[in-house]
């Protein structure tokens, strides 16, 4: 572990804070970059980026603007950062390996963390939510919340940690007793502002910013006196302040890399010094834990190392990009101490290579790190879907010793898109150079558009392949669209269309078993019939009469939902013709003088259909039959708009047998037989003789 000392601002509006370590040379500064969301990692000793945080990638929630940074005092190993505007949430780093320790919510738009002496309680002001929350640093737990009545912006606690000031954007000024969680108002004001510094000597005294005009504002804690320090030749508003602390100097930054230095015993006497590179506005102050180094943040995001003694630049950081500043507001005390490991790689972007079409079937993804790495393999990614969009991943590879990696993704398809993510944890990547483990993973980066529309072939459904004397409804097809029911020469015959340009399958099922023949029945659409059920079976409902055969096999018809009483018209189709001769038998009541007579035509009985209600076509493939609802044709004689008819095609039993008359070329045959008898025995007698 390396012991450093930290400085701890908070950042406002658009901006950037810092918390920085002072002057050994494992010292790093925490630059949160509001722009981009990020966290930038800067090693104060070599000038250089060590590595870029993305909470967002370890959290997704902690997608907001980030104003604040507070390392916790004591061997604690956490930095924790606000959200501001609508996250309503506080994220804490684990300094030991900069990942995500945990997610504490309900902090509202936190602009500014101040801890208490011994890092146990933090106060986070709540900038939307007009409050200041306590929080027990150890169960991460809000144990209070104080109504402040105006937007908080600021704070910075006292030497002997008994009090903390809080400043409204307003310019009022609060101090909490931290032993009662008791707010007061200090009397006098200031203006708005966003800094606050708090100066130990005496009886303690507060800086204040202004942000619309070239002056500072003192206020003697002993007396709760202010008194105005107007600072010469200020550009612009003393918006951003310092103070080193033993309090012989106040630091207040201006325009153009000025900064401006007022001796404390003696406001009059103000001296500046123009910082190095390209002029830019002073957006944020701070003093280094051990009062020796001041850092200078300026608007375009570079921080600048003072040495107090000299008041000379030692040290120009130039931050990550997005890291610009507009603002710092919060605590200047900086007497932390933490331990960290800082300067793991971190993943700079993940997107897809060039720019692949939605219809694309495999693209590469480009991974790009901070520095070079190993130990990358496709278990350390994972592709996030929306849609119905997937692919697959493939084995990564590096062209430029590991800092840019390719992952390709294949067999693309569906609707949607793709995000290729680094895992928070458990890769084992890590830097070329020092071997340090990577500081989480990365979830935030450009997705691709996927519209790939896969080809499928048809495949026939459940219907296929079962008998049926009704044309399939359903079950057609398993795969793809079906077309129109064909039915000729004993089945039906339809096609399951493909999709996507997906091949055609051909599909049939034979039609229902009629005696030695198959048979389907079809609905003529007239007066609203629908067929309930239809089936044909070679077993007659009641013993049929002597000599009687069913060669086509009988029909059980239903149908139901017609107009009441009216006719419904059934078409038969077979695959082998009806034997000539057959008439349609019924059995069922019927009509009086249908093979009955009186009161036992409404018991069941065998009859038959007149050949105008059973018309067979000229090739006895088919037969046409009406059927009347209530009437002839309807085996319950109710019109009910149900129609029952049992039935099939019969053969008739021939007459009963005569005696079988000779015919006359059978007498002549007789007659001719009795002469040759003659003839033969007269014959014999001669010869006797």
């Amino acid at each position: 572990m390396i012991q450093r000392r930290s400085l701890q601002h908070v950042l406002a509006a658009a901006s950037l804070s810092l918390i920085a370590c002072a002057v050994s040379a494992a010292d790093y500064a925490y630059i949160p970059n509001s722009g981009s969301r990020t966290i930038s990692v800067i090693n104060t000793a070599t000038g250089e980026l060590s590595t870029t945080l993305s909470p967002a990638s370890m959290d997704a929630t902690l997608n907001n603007n980030i104003y604040t940074l507070a390392l916790r005092p004591g061997a604690n190993n956490e930095s924790w950062f606000g959200q501001y505007l609508s996250n309503n949430k506080l994220g804490v780093i684990d300094t030991t390996n900069n990942t995500l320790k945990t997610v504490i919510n309900g902090t509202g738009g936190s602009v500014a963390i101040t801890f208490s002496l011994n890092g146990a309680i933090a106060y986070v002001s709540d900038y939307s939510g007009q409050k200041l929350h306590v929080i027990d640093a150890t169960t991460k737990q809000i144990t209070n919340s104080l109504s402040t009545g105006c937007q908080t912006i600021a704070s910075a606690l006292s030497a002997d940690g008994a009090s903390l000031y809080v400043r409204c954007d307003s310019g009022v000024i609060q101090k909490l007793d931290t032993a009662t969680n008791t707010l007061s108002t200090f009397p006098n004001t200031t203006t708005n502002g966003y800094g606050l510094a708090y100066d130990p000597t005496g009886s303690g005294k507060l800086y204040a910013s202004n942000n619309s005009a070239p002056i500072v504002y003192l206020l003697n804690l002993s007396d709760n006196s202010v008194t105005q320090i107007p600072i010469t030749g200020l550009q612009g508003a003393a918006s951003k302040v310092a103070v080193r602390k033993n309090g012989s100097k106040l630091y207040v930054g201006g325009g153009n890399n000025v900064l401006h230095i007022v001796d404390t015993a003696n406001t009059s006497t103000q001296t500046s010094i123009t910082l190095n590179g390209p002029a830019s506005t002073i957006t944020g102050l701070g003093i280094s834990a051990n009062d020796a180094a001041l850092y200078a943040i300026t608007s375009n995001g570079t921080v600048h190392v003072i040495d107090v003694a000299t008041d000379t630049e030692t040290k120009t950081i130039s931050a990550a990009a997005g890291a610009s500043s507009f603002w710092i507001w919060g605590d200047f005390l900086g007497n932390v101490v933490a331990s960290a490991t800082p300067g793991g790689p971190s993943v700079a972007s993940i997107a897809p290579q060039g720019t692949p079409s939605a219809s694309a079937t495999s693209i590469n993804f480009a991974v790009t790190f901070s520095e070079a790495v190993n130990g990358v393999d496709g278990t350390d990614f994972a592709l996030t879907t929306t849609g119905t969009a997937t692919g697959t991943m493939g084995t990564p590879s590096s062209a430029d010793n590991g800092i840019t990696w390719t992952v390709p993704v294949t067999a693309i398809s569906g609707t949607g898109s793709l995000r290729l993510d680094l895992n928070s944890s458990g890769t084992g990547i890590e830097s070329t150079a020092a071997a340090k483990p990577i500081a989480g993973g990365f979830a935030t980066g450009t997705v691709h558009n996927v519209d790939v529309q896969v080809p499928v072939a048809g495949a026939c459904g459940t219907a296929a392949g079962q008998a049926t004397a009704l044309a399939p409804a359903a079950g057609l097809c398993s795969a793809g669209t079906a077309t129109a029911i064909s039915s000729a020469s004993g089945k039906y015959t339809w096609q399951c269309q493909g999709l996507n340009g997906g091949s055609a399958n051909s599909c049939e099922a034979p039609w229902s078993t009629a005696g030695g023949s198959k048979a389907m029945v079809a609905l003529q659409t007239a007066n609203g019939w629908q067929v309930s059920n239809a089936s044909f079976s070679t077993t007659p409902p009641a013993t049929a009469p002597q000599g009687v055969t069913f060669p086509s096999g009988l029909l059980s018809l239903n149908l139901s939902s017609g107009n009441l009483g009216s006719d419904a018209t059934v078409t038969l189709n077979f695959s082998t013709p009806v034997p000539a001769g057959a008439v349609y038998m019924k059995y069922g009541p019927s009509p009086d003088g249908f093979n009955c007579q009186g009161a036992a035509c409404a018991q069941p009985h065998w009859y038959q259909l007149p050949a105008n209600r059973a018309v067979l076509a000229s090739d006895r493939l088919s037969a046409t039959l009406t059927l009347t609802d209530g009437g002839l044709g309807d085996n319950d004689g109710i019109a009910n708009q149900s129609i029952q008819d049992p039935g099939g095609f019969a053969l008739l039993a021939a007459p009963a047998s005569t005696a079988a008359i000779p015919t006359l070329s059978e007498w002549g045959i007789i007659a001719l037989s009795s002469l040759l008898a003659m003839f033969g025995i007269a014959r014999m007698r001669r010869r006797q003789g």
